[in-house]
């Protein structure tokens, strides 16, 4: 059975769960040791049973927990090499557990196989993933800062995704942030808005997409249903034969769980 859930998604912390037969791997544990282990518990998969832990970059909100569930449950780390380095640097992962992956390598775990795309997110070497199983493929798409066309080739296919929808523009534009951030999480290495995850979604929407999950919402510049609405609206008015109502699509929990593929 191919497992696929959120631990966590928001600007605050992210974790992901991606499994297959007898094999679970995390993408990222930004959020604390304890909740890693509660949200796994709740899912019924014993954090020891973790093959590998991917990172797809340094910010704080995708690593902060890995240490301390390291130090409990040490097992593999894959990420780029830019990114091993920082976590080296801040003695986030010993240096045995650590395993590089090259820009579009695919590592395989078991009968998952783990694909690693470079992102344009503010960070030393970013990625995101894909990851396929004998019973289809899935994506986290976060922090990647604008869309290229190659992307939708590779996403093609998909049975579920988990892709950015971080802010409202015009709640960032009028918000408290500092001109400098606004500057950032608007440019080609910040964040995906509502709108342009809407638009992306419309390139690589198929029959067989069965779940759509919206994750990273900003705290200060999104509201769930804000970005749902948003998202809805660009699949209705773009020229395309698919309607927002007929497919599954909702927004992953800040701080619950939530079952994306979960068959």
């Amino acid at each position: 059975m191919l497992r696929f859930a959120s631990l966590s998604s928001g600007s605050s912390g992210n974790s992901y769960l991606i499994g297959y037969g007898n094999k679970n791997i995390l993408i990222d544990a930004g959020i604390s040791n304890k909740r890693i282990r509660d949200g796994l518990e709740s899912l019924g998969i014993d954090a020891e049973s973790l093959s590998a832990i991917f990172v797809t970059h340094e910010h704080s909100d995708h690593i902060q927990g890995l240490k301390v569930f390291l130090k409990k449950t040490p097992v593999p780390v894959y990420a780029s090499f830019g990114t091993l380095s920082e976590l080296a640097n801040r003695e986030c992962v010993p240096h045995e557990l650590m395993h590089v992956v090259k820009p579009y390598e695919s590592i395989k775990i078991g009968e998952l196989d783990v694909f690693a795309h470079p992102s344009f997110h503010d960070t030393l070497e970013p990625f995101w993933y894909k990851v396929t199983t004998p019973e289809g493929s899935v994506a986290v798409v976060t922090d990647i800062g604008h869309v290229e066309q190659e992307m939708g080739y590779v996403l093609s296919g998909l049975r579920a995704i988990l892709i950015e929808a971080n802010h409202d523009i015009n709640m960032l534009e009028t918000g408290p942030y500092t001109f400098a951030l606004k500057r950032r999480i608007l440019s080609d290495t910040g964040h995906l808005s509502n709108e342009a995850c809407g638009r992306f979604l419309c390139d690589i929407l198929h029959d067989g997409l069965e779940s759509i999950a919206l994750g990273h919402l900003s705290k200060e510049n999104n509201y769930p249903e804000l970005a749902l609405l948003t998202v809805k609206n660009e699949i209705d008015f773009a020229p395309i034969d698919f309607v927002s109502e007929r497919l599954n699509i909702f927004v992953a929990g800040r701080d619950n769980v939530t079952k994306i593929l979960w068959k």
